[in-house]
């Protein structure tokens, strides 16, 4: 039998850290999957824009067009609603080192990290592979909330294993 305090701590830990994260609906599990310091979620309403280097490959800002358009049926909102801006101007700003391969190889890094925060969030690749993996997760923490659509504050790294 398990002590009345054990269980209450346990208990309390799980709130003052927010959601937990085995519930996050997520597949396959990332690597890394962790509460964000800040706790709460990042609304997803008619404002939400993706922010891309200025010196943005092609292909990158066709991946963040085509997550848009994602964003778009998965939500239910008007084509016209969300955009891709300049970074540190929008909700979810993407770093990219380097492009990926023309046609992607075995072993190619796939690895990102994503950190959402109520204020915004950040996904940082070495490669557009590795935006596109993040953008996927990132599709798969949008949920419904009485605010409307949102994504957990959380910090997620992963890579291919």
């Amino acid at each position: 039998m398990i002590p009345w305090f054990v269980t209450c701590a346990a208990i309390l830990s799980s709130l003052a850290f927010g959601q937990d994260t085995r519930q996050l609906p997520l597949m396959p599990w990332p690597a890394s999957v962790k509460t964000s310091a800040v706790s709460g979620r990042l609304v997803i309403d008619a404002s939400f824009s993706v922010g891309l280097e200025s010196h943005a490959d092609p292909r990158l800002r066709k991946t963040a067009a085509m997550f848009l358009n994602d964003l778009r049926r998965h939500t239910g909102m008007l084509p016209l609603d969300f955009s891709i801006a300049a970074l540190g101007k929008s909700q979810l700003n993407i770093h990219c080192d380097r492009r990926s391969k023309q046609v992607p190889a075995l072993g190619e890094d796939e690895s990102y990290t994503l950190e959402v925060t109520p204020s915004g969030g950040k996904l940082s690749a070495p490669t557009t592979l590795g935006v596109m993996r993040g953008l996927q997760t990132f599709l798969q923490l949008i949920e419904t909330t009485p605010q409307g659509f949102a994504v957990p504050a959380v910090v997620i790294e992963d890579q291919p294993r």
